[in-house]
């Protein structure tokens, strides 16, 4: 978009030193033709990269939207929405099982255990 302009000058001064040089109307046709050529093929380009961004573009938002959902379920603190029990109904009763080998029971600091 930015080259568009000193492009469009460059074609219309390819096109007057054509004229210029050949009385030939052939050259003045095939001159117009390149010129609506180059640009209907910048045009092209310029939509494509416009579609290949809004694509990149709604792919991120997703992502992001995913990332959001999963740190604040229903726009809340994970721990308010998500509980033990939720775990408990996707895992099976061996969860409780897990829970009690792989945490230390007498400790109050956070702790993690990949499920």
């Amino acid at each position: 978009t930015r080259c568009r302009p000193s492009l469009v000058q460059i074609l219309d001064e390819l096109k007057c030193a054509i004229n210029e040089g050949s009385n030939l109307s052939n050259a003045a046709l095939a001159t117009e033709r390149f010129h609506k050529d180059v640009l209907a093929g910048l045009d092209k380009l310029e939509r494509r990269l416009l579609y290949a961004d809004k694509e990149k573009r709604h792919t991120l938002e997703v992502r992001i939207e995913r990332l959001r959902t999963l740190i604040a379920p229903l726009n809340k603190p994970q721990e308010r929405v998500l509980s033990v029990f939720s775990f408990l109904f996707e895992q099976g009763w061996p969860l409780i099982d897990r829970m009690t080998h792989e945490l230390e029971l007498d400790t109050l600091e956070l702790q993690e255990m990949e499920l």
